[in-house]
């Protein structure tokens, strides 16, 4: 009787246990369920087990990877030259007064072309809205003899500008003299008067803001990016010599960021691929000759082509030449013609549908890894949705 006794009260020992354990987990399973709906955030079960597959989980694992990648900074590791920084060398104040400085009508018009030496400057650029000193005006001989050289009478603004005037305005810019200058102002030169003379109605005038910049003894290098653009060059590393209490202007290098949201890491590791080795698919035999580039993704595998064209003096087409990098980036493989003749005829649109970039082969010899890069992508961007316009 009292081992019967023992057994009932172990039995009802373990259903009390089973019973608060019940209780228990369905305290803390609406406990999680209220803080859930909360946050706004679903309760998901953890799992002691799972019926995916090695191959299934494999998978999951992948696009967890590119999920948590997408929002990764791009890497520019596989450039050869420096990276895309600014530098900071500049205080604020030294920012805002080279802000002033570039929107300045006597220099802005030297931020409009590029150049190595600054007697290569464009001159028509520095002088477009009379560089603060022209005098705007022409006496009555002036004006008719002008308009008997250029065959219409004035309707526009009006710069003029004596020999002496540019003179003195190149020397206290650059330190060179108008004669030292590598190509004359080509405005109409009124021998008798010795004025150059243009007239126009609009303005090569753009606003800038100085982004940083570095300083190497009395040379400044100022980063700058435009305001407001249209073009694809809205921004530049213009450098600038400290002396007398002004800055003489050295050089002015177009070159910018540009906005690679658009790209994935393989198409920009692709692009910086064909900028590194562009003298495989910029050949100097290729310097008679009017070249053209595109570069566009033909066969829609994520991975972009350089495509060029080389067309002789008499006009017609030469020949193309279709490029890609290896699997491994080691090498710049030319592809076969036949093997875009298939796709063309299949797109049923004519080569000259894409939007081709003129160039000389020398230009982009001498220009820089990261400018290469830069306008090839320019390249790229602009053809990379029309694609799916022109198979409509």
């Amino acid at each position: 009787m009292k081992k019967a006794s023992n057994i009932l009260l172990y039995i009802l020992l373990q259903t009390f246990v089973l019973t608060a354990c019940a209780s228990k987990n369905e305290n803390n399973a609406a406990a999680s369920d209220t803080t859930a709906s909360t946050t706004g955030e679903t309760s998901v079960p953890i799992q002691t087990e799972t019926r995916e597959s090695p191959a299934q989980q494999e998978d999951a694992e992948s696009e967890e990877t590119e999920r948590k990648e997408e929002n990764t900074p791009i890497s520019y590791d596989f450039f050869t030259e420096k990276e895309w920084d600014i530098p900071d060398e500049l205080t604020q104040e030294d920012m805002a007064f080279f802000t002033d400085f570039m929107n300045s009508t006597e220099n802005n018009g030297f931020l409009q072309s590029e150049y190595d030496t600054p007697t290569d400057a464009v001159l028509e650029e520095v002088f477009y809205n009379g560089a603060g000193v022209s005098t705007h005006s022409l006496t009555a001989e002036e004006e008719t003899a002008y308009e008997e050289k250029m065959g219409w009478g004035i309707e526009t603004d009006v710069e003029r500008l004596t020999t002496e005037e540019l003179d003195l305005f190149l020397l206290k810019k650059t330190g060179y003299s108008y004669a030292e200058m590598n190509a004359p102002l080509k405005w109409i030169y009124l021998e008798q008067y010795d004025a150059y003379v243009s007239d126009h109605g609009d303005t090569n005038w753009r606003e800038y803001r100085c982004l940083g910049g570095r300083i190497q003894g009395d040379i400044y290098e100022i980063y700058y990016q435009a305001v407001y653009h249209e073009e694809n060059d809205n921004g530049g590393v213009l450098t600038l010599r400290k002396s007398d209490g002004d800055y003489l202007f050295i050089s002015n290098q177009w070159d910018y960021i540009p906005d690679l949201s658009w790209l994935s890491d393989q198409e920009i590791k692709e692009l910086a691929f064909f900028a590194e080795n562009r003298d495989v698919w910029n050949r100097k035999d290729h310097e008679s000759m009017v070249f053209y580039y595109t570069v566009w993704d033909l066969d829609q595998d994520g991975r972009p082509e350089l495509i060029t064209n080389e067309t002789a003096e008499i006009g017609l087409k030469a020949e193309h030449h279709f490029y890609h990098a290896n699997d491994a980036f080691t090498e710049l493989e030319e592809l076969s013609q036949e093997s875009y003749d298939t796709f063309y005829a299949a797109m049923g649109k004519e080569d000259d549908s894409m939007d081709w970039q003129k160039t000389t082969p020398s230009e982009l010899r001498t220009a820089s890894v990261k400018r290469a890069f830069r306008i090839l992508t320019d390249s790229y961007l602009g053809n990379r949705y029309r694609f799916y316009y022109l198979l409509q």
